[in-house]
């Protein structure tokens, strides 16, 4: 009896564990990644570079044929400064971007996941009066709980993955965007960065709706309590009472990961409406 009962405990616990186990790693982006991305820039900043003297070429033009017979010195160097800025971008980007990454990376190893505690008295002492009949039936739904668990965290690292892998592809392919830099806000060049940092954003919307899952697990644990003490003063035979706090408080389980999975499929339109 003691072993199914630490059995359906353990499970339990694995119902809300499973659900985001191994995200933070999973959104770091390791050397090997970044030098993937560090290759596609250097093939692309040759192309990189080319569009910036096409628009370097095309400004200097402008520059001349509405300067006319005012002319200014200032005019002259200004297409000059904004190519320089873009070359150096070209040239230092991918570090400047690799810094980035760095920094998040330290971010990421500076949380702490917030283990959830399931040592509730409460739940403790219900399954001590519980029959064998009982604590079969809770291990059966336990385990039925443990395999959404599962599913609902292959979803979060299918997600996890994809946005590691879209944002190698942005940051590989950032030199064909930079040839306008030039022109400012308004420029296509500043429109991509945004969408980058925008999808940067969206990465740190998995440790933030993680964490703040973890911090609504045990209010919602609470009003389980909560249901069950009510439970008693509508029905008086106590396996049924049992069960029915076994079956809330096992789907109360996975209550926030599935809430947490619904919320990151609107967190990337958030994120990149906020960058726009």
């Amino acid at each position: 009896m003691s072993k199914l009962r630490s059995a359906l405990e353990a499970l339990l616990s694995a119902c809300v564990f499973l659900a985001s186990v191994g995200i933070y790693d999973l959104l770091k982006v390791t050397d090997e990644e970044l030098g993937v991305a560090n290759t596609m820039w250097d093939l692309f900043s040759v192309v990189g570079l080319g569009l910036a003297i096409i628009f370097f070429l095309l400004d200097f033009q402008k520059t001349l044929i509405f300067a006319g017979s005012n002319f200014q010195l200032i005019n002259m160097i200004t297409p000059f400064i904004k190519f320089a800025g873009t070359a150096f971008i070209l040239s230092k980007g991918k570090e400047i971007v690799g810094m980035i990454l760095g920094m998040g990376n330290k971010i990421i190893d500076s949380i702490e996941y917030s283990e959830l505690d399931f040592d509730n008295p409460e739940f403790t002492n219900m399954f001590d009066d519980a029959n064998i009949f009982v604590l079969v039936l809770a291990l059966i739904l336990c385990l039925v709980m443990l395999l959404v668990s599962l599913i609902i965290g292959a979803l979060m690292m299918f997600k996890c993955i994809a946005y590691k892998i879209e944002l190698i592809i942005r940051v590989g392919l950032t030199p064909l965007s930079l040839g306008d830099l030039g022109d400012g806000w308004q420029s296509k060049a500043f429109k991509w960065l945004k969408g980058i940092f925008g999808h940067m954003l969206y990465g740190a919307c998995f440790i933030l709706v993680i964490q703040i899952g973890a911090q609504l697990q045990p209010a919602i644990s609470a009003s389980i309590m909560g249901a069950y003490n009510g439970l008693g003063e509508i029905v008086s035979n106590e396996i049924i009472k049992t069960l029915l706090f076994a079956i809330i408080g096992l789907l109360s389980a996975i209550l926030v990961p599935i809430a947490e999975l619904g919320v990151l499929g609107a967190c990337k339109q958030l994120t990149q409406e906020v960058m726009q």
